[in-house]
């Protein structure tokens, strides 16, 4: 079985004959020789690397590309939602084509590869924690704090498996047989990683660094119980979050994606993009979208148009006379530039004709590779600045692409989100979570986009939350009360959709609520607006909301004398 294919350790042969099988391996970093501070602290590094989903330089994994593996999950989380379509043209990554119109497949190359990715994480921290373990010149403190990073990135890794396939193996670094079965649930594992992170990593940390933290393993684990129903076991968690008062919102909601300004207080944990650092092509930027910006005639990166906003996404954005969602008819019909109103993330979040396109001037209609198949609309969040071009994006390479955009797993307006839906759901302070989502709004509502001829007019203040900029009503109100429950709910996870739109969440909230309806509705209006789900015959059903196939290929590795230990999710 191939769990833990991409360990830093490897073993060099290089002769037939007994003398050279004997060597001592060229190049290759044993064990003993990392067990040092200096050694142990870069395995911890290294085992961050794998956020971005890059494992063996990417294109080695089952797909032959990154993309699946993307720890933006933009394939995973918001293609196979209501939020994005594939993009770019027929026939083109045909894998994320099967993805948004829900041919799940075991034999399909694109879950192995981001089955791979997940445990080569997991192998990478189990190296960590063996040399930690091992370790005789770490301080006590050192020590604590190492292990407290190491075993958060492993119950990211594994919970990262978790949400895609619930079935799977929990490897921790004791384990030499990786052909694990699959037939006990490892969330109590997870939980007992996120539990020992949160005792032993440090309230705070340089938001340059990128590590973990004690605020950030507090959230994560919150998650991951809201991912299983248990609101009253996430709740104090993120109370303890925002009552730190060590994270809080920036004031314009498009500062989080902005390559310049995103060591901010909002982001509690990234993975830290780089270019120009000196690795080939900027390979520790972010990769994995690196497919996901306009093409043809754009002079942002003349490639590749993939993840293309929806239609329903795009009206999802207007709001009413109050500024409130249009929770009944946002969909009736096409959003009207003209005369609706829409919320100001409409425009930080997607790239539409005539609108300036932050500072690179107004979007047109040929940076679309095929209008008629996915539409005319553009991904925006993981987009650099034309300022920031060949400095904060690569100057080399096949495209540039890859920048220092941070790729978000968790930021401040999440934890707030995830506290209001925790209030909610176990029937406590409906007020203070309207507070809460309150504030994700009127965050929403100071900036919109603003002419973007420079870097100083990227964005426009707005007065009230409202006003007409680059000939668009902008208006986004804040709730007065909920009435009850079910409103509260509807509200909640409308902000959820929007303030997280195109991130990779969308599926994953859906999968979790239990929603099938929302995407049986989509696809039967998206069907007739796009035309690459014309025709789709399968259907989003209750077993595909709930988990994905496991690999067919990783089933048959992990036989033993014929039985395989890994077994299918039920229904495929």
């Amino acid at each position: 079985m191939t769990l833990l294919g991409a360990l830093i350790l490897g073993v060099a042969i290089y002769s037939c004959k007994k003398s050279f099988l004997e060597r001592r391996p060229e190049g290759v970093y044993s064990e003993s020789s990392l067990s040092n501070a200096k050694g142990i602290n870069t395995t911890v590094i290294a085992a961050y690397a794998l956020l971005d989903g890059w494992s063996d330089n990417g294109w080695n994994n089952a797909a032959g590309n990154p993309w699946p593996a993307a720890g933006s999950n933009w394939i995973w989380g918001s293609v196979t939602s209501d939020d994005a379509y594939p993009g770019s043209q027929p026939n083109d990554q045909v894998g994320v084509e099967r993805m948004n119109r829900y041919q799940f497949e075991p034999d399909d190359p694109y879950f192995r590869a981001k089955f791979q990715t997940c445990y080569a994480g997991v192998g990478k921290t189990n190296v960590a924690l063996r040399l930690i373990n091992a370790s005789t010149d770490l301080s006590d403190a050192d020590k604590k704090q190492l292990t407290g990073e190491a075993k958060f990135l492993r119950a990211h890794y594994h919970f990262e498996a978790y949400k895609m396939w619930v079935n799977v193996p929990f490897i921790d670094e004791t384990v030499t047989e990786y052909r694990q079965k699959n037939d006990v649930d490892i969330f109590p594992r997870i939980e007992a990683d996120f539990k020992e992170a949160i005792d032993g990593l440090a309230e705070v940390s340089s938001f340059t660094s990128g590590r973990a933290t004690k605020g950030a393993a507090q959230a994560y684990l919150a998650r991951a119980y809201m991912f299983i129903g248990k609101y009253a076991e996430a709740k104090p968690l993120l109370q303890a979050v925002i009552s730190g008062n060590k994270y809080a919102l920036v004031d314009n909601f498009h500062d989080v994606f902005d390559a310049s300004k995103q060591n901010n207080s909002e982001m509690l944990f990234v993975y830290k993009a780089t270019v120009n650092d000196g690795a080939g092509e900027s390979a520790n930027g972010n990769w994995g979208d690196r497919l996901n910006f306009p093409n043809g005639n754009a002079p942002v990166t003349q490639c590749c148009g993939f993840h293309q906003p929806s239609q329903n996404l795009v009206n999802a954005f207007r709001t009413d006379v109050n500024g409130l969602p249009l929770f009944n008819t946002f969909n009736s019909s096409l959003a009207n530039f003209t005369t609706d109103n829409f919320d100001p993330r409409l425009d930080w979040t997607v790239g539409r004709t005539g609108t300036p396109y932050l500072d690179w001037g107004p979007h047109k209609d040929d940076w679309i590779r095929d209008g008629g198949y996915c539409g005319f609309f553009s991904p925006k969040k993981n987009v650099f600045h034309a300022a920031q071009k060949g400095t904060l994006s690569t100057a080399s390479g096949w495209s540039t692409a890859p920048n220092a955009i941070d790729v978000p797993i968790i930021r401040y307006s999440d934890v707030l989100l995830m506290a209001a839906e925790c209030e909610i759901e176990s029937n406590g302070n409906l007020e203070l979570a309207r507070t809460y989502i309150n504030n994700v709004r009127t965050r929403a509502g100071k900036f919109v986009q603003g002419a973007g001829t420079t870097e100083a007019t990227i964005s426009a203040p707005l007065i009230g939350g409202a006003g007409i900029v680059n000939g668009t009503k902008y208006k986004v109100g804040t709730y007065s009360a909920f009435e009850n429950q079910a409103d509260a709910r509807r509200a909640l996870r409308w902000e959820r959709r929007i303030e997280l739109a195109m991130e990779g969440f969308r599926f994953f909230d859906l999968r979790r609520w239990k929603d099938l309806q929302t995407l049986v509705d989509f696809l039967a209006v998206e069907k007739t607006r796009r035309l690459q789900l014309y025709g789709a015959t399968e259907q989003p059903t209750v077993t595909k909301l709930k988990y994905f196939p496991i690999p067919s290929v990783e089933i048959e590795l992990s036989k033993i004398n014929g039985d395989a230990q890994l077994k299918q999710n039920v229904g495929y």
